[in-house]
């Protein structure tokens, strides 16, 4: 495995375009072949097998063409004066789960089970010369299996040579984005079927805040009512994981009610001293990852989701690198390279009880 050192030395060295190139004439030489033992290294020990031509010790993801041709799918990065450091990044999701203080294991192998206690012992007033009663202290656990998550990427021959932006960069931040984006998804909403983890809403004991029949507009009683919920199950574990995250709808309809609607100075989206944005003085984070897109009675697909809970009570687990197939041949008449990737984890939460969760959120 590297070191920190190398590692570091790795994310700042490693050219994804000279690998392409060079996996896609049949050959790897050098850093790179070094790079591509490393990471079929990892994989192997995770207990997966290579599938593609081309491994590397950390995972970046996505699904876009990229071509010279068309300027909006590659072609504004050729150009003899472009301004690199200017260069525009595509608007997407927030990715959350993770800076909200989930718990990531990496480099796992097979399998994985995770023990956990349940109850714990328990105390009695005895007799000075009674026998203490028996405690029962109970167990459980929770486990990770590989999911492979995986997407490709088309780029020209022509966009590989000419980019002066480094096309390497845009492949490796769009590859990672969908992964990281996927994980993520999955995490909070994750149906546990079609090969999909099980997130957040669909695991079994996390609790649960009702608007209403119908949903409701999210109110200050509905923030208070999930911190309770946690609290009153003794699910907060770690203060520094504790939070709120939500969508940036809910976020809209919360600065615009107050906790005190007499008086109405206090909106119940706050903003800390240091402006950093605080829900009934936790740390609030928004992303539209979360639905907005729920039903609830008559509401349908309007209604969006309120999370609140200690977060590093949800475990993200991966296995090994990324394993590419670098396939110069089966888009060879449009001169492009098809950079088919695939990675492996999966979510569980530790303890069901430090999360709670409001689906019936309406902002309109």
């Amino acid at each position: 495995m590297f070191s920190k050192k190398e590692k570091k030395y790795l994310m700042e060295n490693f050219n994804l375009a000279k690998m392409i190139d060079q996996a896609g004439h049949g050959k790897l030489s050098g850093f790179n072949r070094e790079m591509h033992r490393e990471g079929e290294k990892e994989l192997k020990a995770s207990g997966l097998a290579p599938m593609g031509n081309c491994q590397i010790p950390y995972a970046v993801l996505a699904h876009r063409d990229l071509t010279v041709g068309t300027d909006s799918q590659g072609g504004y990065t050729v150009a003899t004066e472009l301004r690199a450091a200017s260069f525009i990044e595509m608007l997407q999701n927030a990715i959350k789960v993770k800076t909200m203080g989930a718990t990531w294991l990496d480099d796992l192998s097979g399998d994985v089970l995770i023990p956990s206690q349940a109850t714990g012992a328990t105390a009695a007033w005895e007799g000075e010369n009674d026998e203490n009663a028996e405690s029962s202290p109970t167990f459980g656990q929770i486990s990770l299996s590989p999911n492979r998550v995986g997407t490709y990427v088309e780029i020209s021959k022509q966009l590989n040579v000419q980019s002066s932006l480094g096309v390497e960069q845009l492949i490796k931040q769009m590859l990672s984005s969908a992964i990281a984006e996927a994980i993520d998804l999955a995490a909070l909403h994750g149906t546990g079927s079609g090969n999909q983890p099980t997130g957040l809403i669909n695991t079994s004991g996390v609790g649960s805040v009702v608007g209403g029949t119908n949903g409701l507009a999210p109110a200050w009683t509905h923030i208070v009512d999930l911190e309770s919920d946690v609290a009153d199950s003794n699910g907060i574990i770690n203060d520094w994981a504790v939070g709120y995250l939500t969508n940036t709808k809910v976020r809209g309809i919360l600065k615009q009610v107050f906790r005190n609607e007499t008086y109405g100075e206090t909106p119940v989206w706050d903003v800390s001293e240091r402006g950093k944005p605080k829900l009934n003085n936790y740390r609030a984070e928004v992303s539209n990852q979360i639905s907005s897109t729920l039903t609830k009675g008559t509401s349908s697909g309007v209604c969006s989701a309120l999370f609140f809970g200690d977060w590093s009570q949800l475990f993200i687990g991966m296995w090994g690198g990324l394993d590419l197939v670098i396939d110069p041949f089966t888009m060879a008449t449009t001169n492009k390279t098809r950079i088919t990737a695939n990675a492996y984890a999966d979510v569980a939460v530790g303890h069901a009880a430090s999360f709670s969760v409001m689906l019936d959120a309406l902002t309109s």
